[in-house]
């Protein structure tokens, strides 16, 4: 099976394919935890800092750093499998 990255999930959880209603929010201390009812669950960590990274990167790279330091998610059975 492919690896899926947080960058990846990230689009999952924030796409139309995960219910947003009944969702439970939790602030944690510097983070803030989303157990969407289908059994996601996304945590976005707001001390992560940013990636240091030289200007001729690739976006896309910068991108994929950035969510797997600020975020963790962690997919429903149901959503796994989404692409």
């Amino acid at each position: 099976p492919k690896v899926m990255y947080q960058i990846d999930k990230l689009r999952i959880i924030e796409s139309d394919a995960v219910p947003k209603e009944g969702a439970k929010i939790e602030a944690l201390s510097t983070s803030i935890k989303i157990t969407h009812t289908c059994g996601c669950v996304l945590v976005e960590h707001f001390a992560a800092g940013v990636p240091d990274m030289r200007r001729e990167d690739d976006p896309e790279k910068y991108d994929r750093l950035l969510a797997e330091r600020k975020y963790f998610i962690e997919l429903c059975n149901e959503h796994k499998n989404c692409k």
